[in-house]
């Protein structure tokens, strides 16, 4: 694949990623379920990575360490995670998230599904088939290459 190539996809990506928080999640997560996008963003990715450091976390959210802190602060004020130490290396703090925030996350997923049920339901069935395949395929190609 050349880098033209490489850069288009990027650029659709982006595309595609601010079409979907603008039009699809506008406002949603705010105001159905009371926490910020950030501290959403921070409980799926320990859904996926039970236990990941700070650094590691930040890096992969594109947040500041100081940011960080604070935002893994107040999840664990709502109980939502937890600070552990690194068994071998006691330097290292690691996030885990509790069954209380792998909940909280559950809610979150079904209000944000209502809402976006809602939203699709003016759109014709064959652009829905074309909407569904693409995002299998998307998800698809993601998993096998982009995920750690």
């Amino acid at each position: 694949m050349s880098t033209q190539n490489h850069e288009m996809v990027a650029e659709k990506l982006i595309e595609l990623l601010e079409i979907g928080i603008d039009q699809f999640t506008r406002n949603t997560r705010p105001f159905l379920s009371g926490i910020q996008e950030a501290q959403y963003r921070l409980l799926y990715y320990l859904c996926q990575f039970p236990m990941e450091s700070m650094t590691n976390l930040g890096k992969m959210m594109y947040i500041s360490k100081p940011y960080m802190t604070v935002l893994v602060d107040s999840l664990i004020k709502d109980g939502y995670v937890q600070r552990l130490s690194d068994p071998h290396d006691r330097r290292i703090i690691n996030i885990a998230i509790t069954d209380a925030g792998r909940e909280k996350l559950r809610e979150i997923r079904v209000l944000m599904a209502e809402n976006l049920r809602n939203q699709i339901q003016r759109i014709k069935q064959s652009d829905l088939d074309v909407l569904e395949s693409a995002a299998t395929q998307i998800i698809e190609v993601y998993k096998k290459y982009l995920i750690r």
